[in-house]
């Protein structure tokens, strides 16, 4: 039986047809998603998640069309996404459950009131970034953490972009 035959039956709710199906189509994607991702639990995972939309999509299948093309675009679209789902970064600002305040913006970014309610003043902000530039004062960071953790969200938009920044990664590199 020709693929396209086996797919209009499994298309039409034959389950016979679509181990037949999968039997002979499996180990082409399988090895395809294994080139394109060069882990073969992740390429196994790939292969079920591509099958799996599959199924979901079967009824969308045009009748006599070569079935192939179609799922190496599916497994194709199920790597990309499993790439992406990996690079993404996972930003945490405050401790896992914390419920972190809504902070009222102005035009320029900072928050509203901001200079009357710092946690910290300028000094101590210079402090932390000029610790965290130093190599010397990596014993310090730890007290730096801390002193960060207790100044609220306000004090934080006070600071410029490329501060935040600074100070997010020192956030998460000690949490």
């Amino acid at each position: 039986m020709k693929l396209q035959e086996l797919m209009q039956a499994y298309r039409d709710g034959d389950s016979v047809a679509f181990t037949e199906f999968y039997a002979r189509v499996a180990p082409r994607i399988r090895a395809y998603l294994r080139s394109l991702i060069r882990d073969s639990t992740t390429a196994d995972d790939l292969l079920q998640q591509t099958f799996a939309k599959l199924h979901a999509a079967r009824h969308g299948y045009v009748q006599g069309a070569d079935p192939v093309p179609w799922l190496y675009a599916i497994a194709r679209r199920a790597c990309i996404d499993e790439l992406r789902r990996r690079r993404r970064a996972h930003v945490r600002l405050g401790r896992p459950g914390e419920v972190l305040p809504d902070v009222e913006a102005g035009l320029s970014g900072t928050a509203v009131g901001a200079e009357e309610n710092e946690a910290f003043g300028a000094e101590d902000r210079e402090r932390v970034l000029e610790a965290s530039l130093t190599r010397r004062s990596r014993g310090r960071l730890p007290k730096a953490r801390a002193a960060l953790m207790e100044a609220n969200r306000k004090a934080m938009a006070g600071l410029t972009d490329a501060e935040q920044g600074l100070l997010r990664q020192l956030l998460n590199r000690f949490t």
